[in-house]
């Protein structure tokens, strides 16, 4: 019995030896309450110190720094903190080459202690440059094309760490009237600003408007942007691309004379194999106001052919009153009624919903066309049904980039249908706005880039999600 008792005895000191022998915490770790982003400005500072704080109980045996982007080895630090288990790192990055352009850094921390257990975490470093009057045109354009003579030139200016003074815009080496100002007494460093311009612009002839700014350090740029001026064409075809490379969609259109739309044939492929086609028909009325549009396509797997009918009706003053989808195979109904006007006779809110609307938008956002003065819708719409988002978001960033298929008539309180997504992006905005805010938190949520022919017509529209793994849309124009 008494050798049965030492032997527990014996067995329990072997047991909790050994347990003493294990780590409390065999992993290493990095400090998670630090911030993993920071931004400098490059006058303030020439060499970045990365601070970390760092557990490693068994012994650090690598410590490595490695591209964020490529996982390459940008240095390894593994000599400086050998078999030391709880400590602040201090890596050096040199900024002095950095000047006129501003940098960014992402690396990735890699430790791997005595056990070969390991532990990353990134870093990304933004690093403005040396300040300077900067003017940012929206668009980040360095030419741009115009299809009228009357337009808001918008941007930014930016003085960085210093005060915004004097401004001026030049056409062709002479001053825009009311485009001078002077905003000392504001005491910012960033202004959006958007010019008003009437301009005596020659077709296909480069004009130069120049932007001088100067800020509280006596520093002054000039910046300047190519103007060309021609008459806008329409594009008989416009081809739909997305991030997803097996679905692709051509869309055929016709117009009337006075460029409104009459017929869209659109086409699309799915894996290279050609589906159903559908055709979009416009009939207006003898004041040329759009009454009805209709979405025709053939099912073969039914033997049938597929009618959406979109009806559009004015109230006795000829405004906008109501849209009405009619979907009779599917047996789908719904209606989007004015509830209130502008002034302008703009539709301020609007009743949405099924038949029996039950919903109401208010406040619709608009904003004067510098050429015409009519009000133009300043909001992107998405999804009547959307839950993480407001059914529609600020548009910021006009430029004077006009999208050819804009179709004025086209009520933008219109039913959904298959074919919404190309209403919203090609139809019914008049201008690129090149971001989409979202209303919940502020944050940019899509940002549109284009390009343009040496005419000043739009060749290529891309639509970027901020978020969403690359998600993209694009648009090519096509012209005869």
């Amino acid at each position: 019995m008494k050798s049965i008792y030492l032997y527990v005895v014996a067995l329990l000191i072997v047991v909790s030896t050994s347990c003493s022998k294990t780590p409390m915490f065999p992993d290493p770790g990095i400090d998670d309450r630090m911030d993993l982003r920071d931004t400098v400005r490059r006058d303030t500072i020439d060499t970045y110190i990365l601070e970390m704080n760092i557990t490693a109980p068994n012994g650090v045996k690598i410590i490595q720094v490695l591209n964020g982007h490529n996982y390459d080895l940008v240095e390894d630090i593994s000599d400086d903190y050998s078999g030391q288990t709880d400590f602040k790192l201090r890596y050096k990055i040199d900024l002095t080459h950095i000047d006129s352009e501003d940098e960014k850094f992402t690396y990735i921390i890699k430790v791997v202690d005595n056990e070969n257990r390991s532990f990353n975490r990134g870093f990304s470093l933004v690093v403005k440059k040396r300040s300077e009057p900067t003017v940012i045109f929206n668009g980040n354009q360095d030419q741009i094309g115009v299809v009228t003579r009357v337009f808001d030139l918008q941007g930014t200016f930016e003085t960085g760490l210093y005060n915004i003074t004097t401004y001026s815009f030049l056409f062709d080496g002479v001053e825009i009237d009311g485009a001078k100002g002077d905003l000392t007494s504001l005491n910012v460093n960033a202004y959006k600003f958007k010019i008003p311009c009437n301009l005596n612009l020659v077709e296909d002839k480069e004009h130069i408007i120049s932007v001088i700014l100067s800020d509280n350090k006596g520093n002054t740029t000039t910046t300047n942007i190519g103007v060309r001026f021609a008459e806008m064409q329409r594009p008989y075809l416009v081809i739909a691309t997305s991030n997803n490379t097996t679905v692709y969609s051509h869309y055929y259109m016709t117009y009337k004379e006075d460029g409104s739309l009459d017929e869209i044939k659109w086409k699309s492929w799915v894996n290279n194999v050609e589906q159903n086609p559908h055709t979009f028909k416009f009939i207006y009325d003898d004041d040329y106001k759009l009454i009805e549009y209709t979405c025709s396509y053939y099912m073969p797997h039914l033997a049938a052919y597929e009618l959406m009918t979109y009806t559009i009706t004015y109230n006795e003053q000829g405004l906008l009153y109501e849209v009405y989808q009619d979907d009779p195979f599917w047996g789908e109904r719904a209606k989007k009624t004015a509830k209130e006007y502008n002034a302008d006779g703009s539709v301020k809110s609007f009743y949405y919903g099924p038949v029996i609307n039950n919903k109401v938008i208010d406040n619709v956002t608009y904003f004067d066309d510098p050429a015409t003065g009519e009000p133009l819708l300043l909001e992107y719409w998405h999804n009547f049904n959307s839950s993480t988002w407001r059914m529609y978001s600020p548009l910021e960033s006009v430029t004077p980039a006009i999208i050819p298929t804009y179709q004025p008539k086209l009520p933008f309180v219109y039913a959904e249908s298959m074919m919404t997504p190309i209403f919203k992006d090609l139809f019914m905005y008049k201008y690129v706005a090149t971001e989409v805010i979202r209303e919940h938190n502020g944050d940019v949520g899509y940002t549109r880039t284009y390009t343009q022919d040496d005419k000043g017509q739009l060749m290529e529209l891309k639509i970027d999600a901020v978020t969403g793994r690359g998600a993209f849309s694009k648009y090519q124009f096509i012209y005869k």
